[in-house]
């Protein structure tokens, strides 16, 4: 019986990776090689509260070093959920679908990458996201 996700892990994962431990496994399972390479408008949203992948494990400062890459942060949210306040509702698909429509209209000028947006585009996604830096991860 394992009591967490890391021994769970564990003993599960490493076996099915072939991993002689965990550090091995995560780092087998990490993005962080690959996230530099992004060559597409990426949207990545992480909560500071998500129970199963941390802080650590994502490469925020490559994702925010990739032009590539819109990051979105947020204090609250848990994994894959980011309900509203008072309704039940998730409101995440309204900013994705947004994000998904700037840059479908974008690509069409031939122009991808957030610092290349229109200015009409950039106001568009400025109601729910800002630039993040390189500085703002550490407040994070």
């Amino acid at each position: 019986n394992t009591k967490n996700l890391k021994e769970f892990d564990a003993a599960l994962g490493c076996k099915l990776r072939d991993c002689q431990n965990i550090e091995e496994l995560y780092a087998a399972e990490s993005c962080a090689e690959m996230v530099g390479e992004i060559k597409i408008p990426t949207l990545a949203l992480h909560s500071r509260d998500d129970p199963i992948t941390s802080r650590k494990a994502i490469p925020l400062e490559k994702l925010v070093d990739n032009p590539n890459c819109i990051v979105v942060l947020t204090r609250n949210g848990g994994h894959c959920t980011w309900w509203t306040a008072w309704t039940p509702k998730r409101w995440y698909p309204r900013p994705v679908v947004d994000f998904l429509e700037v840059v479908l209209k974008e690509k069409g000028h031939g122009v991808l990458g957030r610092r290349q947006l229109d200015e009409g585009s950039s106001m568009l996604l400025s109601q729910y996201f800002r630039d993040v830096k390189s500085d703002d991860l550490n407040q994070f």
